[in-house]
């Protein structure tokens, strides 16, 4: 009998509210790992157990005293502290999606830690988290080219919540010259930030994106768009968000949102271990939530993992 067989008996046996037993002895396994390979089988493990343990049964102590048993670990791996302290006060601040944009071990994690630290690059959020960004860059270059070759004229673009803007970030100076982009963000760090890499031109507004009123911009944008933010909002937020949006449109304008699909994604990992939690959706609550808003969507446009979906919308009528 095989050890992995062994262990289901085991939990089978007692009940499996011994998730830590098992967890804690892999957590030194992982500690003295010598290799990505070793790192990678002994994570597979942890993750292999939510099919062993109802995970949504917990309570808040069992929770703390898992966290508690993987806490070693991530004293070991920069990427997965800043995780889980979350020094800015907010799950998924800028730098914890710079460090994720970046693909790279951070160089104060130690020898073990650099293998947790690709461990998470490699993973279904760190790959999603950069393809994300590389689906909307694109989607970006290419609504502005057809919009100046239609008029002439540069593009409006509102980002809300827009944290780093390394989608912009990313584009070429000639895109980057074709655009009048505003970015707003409550972190006056993170646009502190974008503006260092962005052109002079870039307008900041540190603000609450929730509170933000249709008077509060002097323009229309040709282009709205919200990046990640929605995956942390109840509906009712986010139809409101929508709704400032249309009534900062000009005429025949789009909205881009992306949602994170719970089936496809393994939010408990990250709901267990970090207190990183994202509001599970699926596509048909994008669509929902467009419709609510008085939306139509035009567009679906997915990653290549599935885990993440866009949604480009213009308004009704």
């Amino acid at each position: 009998m095989t050890d992995i067989t062994v262990e289901a008996d085991v939990a089978q046996q007692i009940g499996i509210r011994q998730f830590p037993l098992p967890l804690d002895e892999i957590v030194q396994k992982v500690l003295a790992a010598k290799s990505y390979s070793e790192v990678s089988y002994y994570m597979a493990r942890i993750m292999g157990v939510r099919h062993l343990v109802d995970l949504d049964s917990f309570s808040e102590s069992e929770v703390k005293a898992l966290r508690q048993t993987m806490l070693p670990l991530w004293n070991e791996s920069h990427l997965w502290k800043w995780a889980l302290e979350k020094p800015y006060g907010y799950a998924g601040d800028f730098v914890a999606l710079e460090l994720l944009y970046d693909d790279q071990e951070h160089h104060s994690s130690s020898e073990v830690g650099k293998y947790l630290d690709r461990w998470l690059l490699d993973s279904q959020l760190g790959f999603g988290v950069r393809e994300r960004k590389n689906i909307l860059s694109a989607f970006i270059d290419q609504f502005c080219r057809v919009h100046h070759s239609a008029f002439g004229r540069p593009l409006n673009i509102l980002s809300v919540a827009s944290g780093s803007a390394r989608e912009l970030r990313d584009l070429s100076e000639q895109s980057l010259n074709q655009m009048n982009m505003t970015l707003v963000d409550l972190d006056p760090r993170a646009l502190e930030f974008a503006s260092a890499y962005l052109p002079e031109h870039v307008r900041t507004l540190q603000a609450n994106a929730l509170r933000l009123k249709p008077g509060t911009f002097e323009q229309r944008f040709e282009l709205i768009y919200s990046f990640g933010f929605f995956d942390y909002l109840k509906d009712s937020l986010i139809i409101r968000c929508l709704n400032m949006f249309k009534q900062n449109l000009t005429e025949g304008g789009s909205i881009l949102f992306p949602l994170k699909i719970d089936s496809e994604f393994r939010h408990w990992f990250y709901d267990l271990f970090l207190d990183w939690r994202f509001v599970k959706r699926e596509v048909k609550d994008g669509f929902a939530l467009a419709s609510e808003a008085g939306l139509e969507v035009v567009e679906i446009i997915e990653s290549e993992n599935e885990s993440v979906v866009f949604f480009h919308c213009v308004a009704k009528g």
